[in-house]
């Protein structure tokens, strides 16, 4: 599965839950600067916080593969990367949304 092309996410960008719930991101690698703030890694789960769905989604699990677009080895999270918000029982509740993002590449 080739992943689709897209933006760098940031600690800027905004990610919600298909319900409106504010999503975290889990790591960064801080030698990517995207707009002056550091790029978020993909093969983190990231939390989700304020999900009204019942069941709540709590995190997102991101699915990457070989074509992912890497930085010493780590996966970047684009707005085409694919991903699953899941309640804290593992029910799948929908694919997550990229709000803002970033869009100058500084480093």
């Amino acid at each position: 599965m080739a992943l689709a092309p897209g933006y760098i996410v940031t600690t800027a960008s905004v990610i919600q839950c298909p319900h409106g719930g504010t999503a975290s991101i889990a790591h960064v690698l801080e030698s990517v600067l995207v707009d002056g703030r550091p790029a978020a890694v993909a093969d983190a789960v990231g939390g989700v916080a304020g999900c009204p769905f019942q069941p709540a989604c709590r995190q997102i699990t991101w699915i990457v593969d070989d074509a992912a677009l890497r930085v010493d080895g780590r996966p970047l999270l684009t707005t085409g990367t694919v991903g699953m918000c899941e309640s804290g029982e593992g029910d799948a509740n929908g694919a997550p949304r990229f709000v803002t993002n970033q869009l100058r590449v500084e480093g």
